[in-house]
């Protein structure tokens, strides 16, 4: 490796550390309540689901909606692609709340001078929808917002600390699936009801 491929790399990767520390993130309006009071109830059924559609997902939606589906929901959850004839079935549809197109300008002129001019942005985020099937058939479409709030700015670096403290897109996003789970129909809980096992 040559010095000048060294120089590069140190130079790329203190861009890279400079940048995620002069960066704030937090995210709002989603069920919080969920995170710190779940569904109790436990149920001796399968439940199947499929995430439509996830844009973005690398900044951690999608794993939080698994585990909230795999580790935390109250009955068994399985991965399928299609409504089975019997038992409960939800697809998971995701769809982004684009930037203005002046926070859109701003980001740019921030990058574009290292992060000494600020820019922010409160509007954008994500709305997360839940249909549920029984038996084959759509018994309920509910809807969730997941807003974000970020801001770039050179004078954030002695705060960069914050952002252990922040709520992340996974915790939001898993926030919603338990929510889901608490608002789902009445006459679903009694079919599921009827299935119920001791929680432990």
């Amino acid at each position: 490796m040559t010095r000048h491929t060294v120089q590069l790399c140190c130079l790329l990767l203190t861009i890279a550390v400079g940048n995620s520390a002069c960066v704030f993130i937090d995210y709002t309006d989603f069920p919080r309540e969920a995170l710190v009071d779940p569904p109790s109830e436990r149920y001796d059924a399968t439940l199947y689901y499929h995430v439509v559609s996830f844009e973005d997902p690398w900044f951690g939606g999608y794993r939080g909606l698994k585990r909230a589906f795999a580790e935390k929901f109250p009955l068994r959850a399985k991965i399928q692609g299609s409504p089975p004839g019997d038992g409960i079935y939800v697809d998971v549809f995701t769809s982004h709340i684009d930037f203005s197109g002046a926070a859109y300008g701003f980001a740019y002129l921030s990058a574009m001078t290292l992060f000494v001019l600020p820019s922010w942005s409160a509007e954008d985020g994500y709305v997360v929808t839940y249909q549920l099937y029984l038996d084959g058939e759509v018994r309920q479409r509910i809807s969730y917002d997941v807003r974000r709030i970020g801001a770039m700015w050179i004078g954030l670096l002695p705060l960069a600390w914050a952002n252990l403290f922040t709520r992340t897109e996974a915790q939001a996003f898993e926030a919603t699936a338990l929510q889901f789970f608490k608002d789902v129909d009445p006459e679903i809980r009694d079919h599921l009801r009827q299935q119920r096992i001791n929680v432990d």
